[in-house]
C-alpha cells in the first residue's frame, strides 16, 4: 500500500490525478469527460454527491474489468485495429492542430475589415448544377442565359456572413474586390458533387447597434476568422503532403470493388486485383482492405443513386489514401509517443477490455437471461463481481476525495462527438458497470 501512495504522490506532481488503480490513472478531466460527453445512466445522472460517487466508481469498475482481463490475447486481437485507428486518427489530429498553431497568424487589421465586411446582407438568386454542366456555360452569357440553356430554374435567398459555405463566405466577405448589385459570382464548389451560381440582387448593410452588441459581434467574427485561416492552413499542409502523388483508379476493379463493399454475398472478387496505382505503383483490393480495417470508409455525402453511389465510394477512396499518407507523416514526426495520444489509447483500450469482459461475465452466468433491462443485469450479475474486485484490489486504490467534492457536472445529456471523422466518439459511451455509491475501500487521499 505504501507503495501505491508513494506511486500517487509522483504522479499528482505531474497531473490532476483523481483516481489511481493500480498503475492506472485516472485524471480530473478525464472524469469530466466521461461524465459529460457521453450519456450517463439515470441512476447517476445530476450533479448530486451521490451520483458522482457511482461516477466515480464506475471508472474505477472499468478499470478493474480491464486489468482482470488484460491478459486475453484474443480480446488484445480483436481490438488492435480498433485501437489502432482512434491512436492514428489522434496523430492526425493533433500533429494538423500543432501545425495549425505554430503557423496562425492573427491579423488585427484583416479581422476589423471583415467585421465591417461582416455587416453586409445580400439577396441573391442562385443555380446549383453539377461539374459536367460546367462545359456548357460559356462565360460571356448572363445568369438568366445560363439559367435557361441547362434548364434550371434559380432559387432565391438571402445571405448573411453567419449562414454561409466556406467559398460564399470567401467571396462575399473576405474578397478585397467590392461585390455590387448585379455582379455574377461563381461557380463555387458545394460538395464533391454540387456547385452554386450566383447572382447579386441586392446588397444592405446592418448595423450593429450598441456597445454589448458590438463588441458581442466582433468576438463571434474573429472566432470565424480563426477558424476559417486555420482551414486554409490545414489544407495547404495536407496539399503539401499529397503533392506529386498521381493516383489513378482501374475501372473495372473499382466498380467490382464498390459493388463487393455494397452487397458482399452477391459479388465475387479478387483481392489482388490491382485497385489503383499512385506514382506508377500499384495498390491492390487487400493492400487497401488492410488499411480500411484501421481507417473505416467515410462517405463525404449521401448519395440517392447508382451514379452518386461510385462517385462517392471514389471519393471516400480518396479520403482513405489521404489520411494513410498524412499518418505516415505523423509517424515521421514521432506522434506515435505524444502523451495524448498515449493516454487516448489507454481510455479506449480500457474500455474496449472491460466491455468483453462484462459480455464474459453476462453469458458465462446462466441468470442473466432473466433481466430484460441494462439496471437489473447490473445489479444482479454485474455489481457482486464488481464486489468482489473491489475488495481484492482495494489497497491498489487511492482516492483524491477533495478533488472530487470540488467538481461541478452537467444534468443535461451531451454527447462530444468529432464530426465527420472515422471515429465520431470523442470518448468511450459511460460504463455501466454498477451502481455502488459509497467508497469504502482503499485509501482516500489525505490532506
Amino acid at each position: 500500500m505504501l507503495i501505491i501512495y508513494i506511486l500517487f504522490q509522483l504522479i499528482l506532481c505531474n497531473q490532476d490525478t483523481l483516481i489511481l488503480v493500480s498503475n492506472k490513472v485516472i485524471t480530473k478531466n478525464d472524469f469530466m469527460r466521461r461524465a459529460e460527453y457521453s450519456i450517463r445512466p439515470g441512476y447517476c445522472k445530476s450533479n448530486e454527491d451521490i451520483d458522482k460517487k457511482i461516477i466515480l466508481n464506475s471508472l474505477i469498475a472499468e478499470k478493474l474489468f480491464a486489468i482482470e482481463n488484460l491478459e486475453d490475447t484474443l480480446i488484445n486481437k480483436k481490438t488492435s485495429n480498433f485501437i489502432n485507428g482512434i491512436k492514428e486518427q489522434m496523430m492526425r489530429k493533433l500533429m494538423l492542430e500543432e501545425h495549425i498553431n505554430k503557423n496562425l497568424h492573427i491579423d488585427d487589421s484583416s479581422i476589423n475589415n471583415l467585421y465591417s465586411q461582416s455587416q453586409f446582407e445580400y439577396q441573391i438568386n442562385f443555380i446549383t448544377l453539377k461539374p459536367h454542366q460546367i462545359k456548357k456555360i460559356d462565360t460571356q452569357e448572363t445568369f438568366e442565359e445560363i439559367s435557361q440553356k441547362l434548364n434550371i430554374v434559380p432559387s432565391s435567398k438571402n445571405i448573411t456572413f453567419f449562414t454561409c459555405s466556406n467559398n460564399t463566405v470567401w467571396n462575399f466577405f473576405y474578397n478585397q474586390n467590392v461585390i455590387k448589385n448585379g455582379d455574377l459570382i461563381g461557380p463555387l464548389s458545394l460538395s464533391s458533387n454540387d456547385l452554386i451560381m450566383i447572382k447579386v440582387l441586392k446588397k444592405k448593410r446592418n448595423i450593429i447597434i450598441g456597445a454589448d452588441n458590438q463588441k458581442r459581434y466582433y468576438s463571434e467574427v474573429k472566432k470565424h476568422y480563426i477558424e476559417f485561416e486555420s482551414s486554409k492552413i490545414r489544407a495547404d499542409f495536407i496539399s503539401n503532403i499529397m503533392s506529386k502523388k498521381k493516383l489513378e483508379f482501374r475501372k473495372k476493379s473499382f466498380i467490382n470493388f464498390a459493388n463487393y463493399y455494397q452487397d458482399k454475398s452477391n459479388t465475387t472478387i479478387n483481392f489482388q486485383d490491382v485497385l489503383f496505382q499512385i506514382n506508377g505503383q500499384n495498390w491492390t483490393i487487400k493492400d487497401v482492405q488492410d488499411i480500411i480495417k484501421s481507417r473505416p470508409i467515410l462517405f463525404r455525402d449521401s448519395y440517392s443513386n447508382e451514379e452518386d453511389f461510385y462517385q462517392e465510394f471514389k471519393l471516400a477512396l480518396v479520403d482513405v489514401i489521404r489520411d494513410y499518407f498524412i499518418t505516415n507523416k505523423a509517424y515521421e514526426e514521432n506522434y506515435e509517443n505524444h502523451i495524448t495520444v498515449i493516454n487516448e489509447i489507454d481510455i479506449w483500450l480500457d474500455y474496449a477490455l472491460a466491455v468483453d469482459k462484462k459480455n464474459k461475465v453476462l453469458n458465462n452466468n446462466i441468470n442473466s437471461k432473466k433481466y430484460s433491462n441494462d439496471y437489473d443485469l447490473i445489479e444482479n450479475i454485474i455489481k457482486p463481481e464488481m464486489e468482489i474486485l473491489f475488495n481484492k484490489y482495494s489497497e491498489e486504490i487511492i482516492v483524491d476525495v477533495d478533488m472530487l467534492d470540488n467538481i461541478k457536472l452537467s444534468s443535461i445529456d451531451m454527447i462530444g462527438t468529432n464530426i465527420k471523422k472515422p471515429y465520431q466518439l470523442i470518448v468511450p459511451p459511460f460504463p455501466m458497470l454498477t451502481t455502488k455509491n459509497k467508497i469504502n475501500y482503499g485509501v482516500k487521499k489525505p490532506i
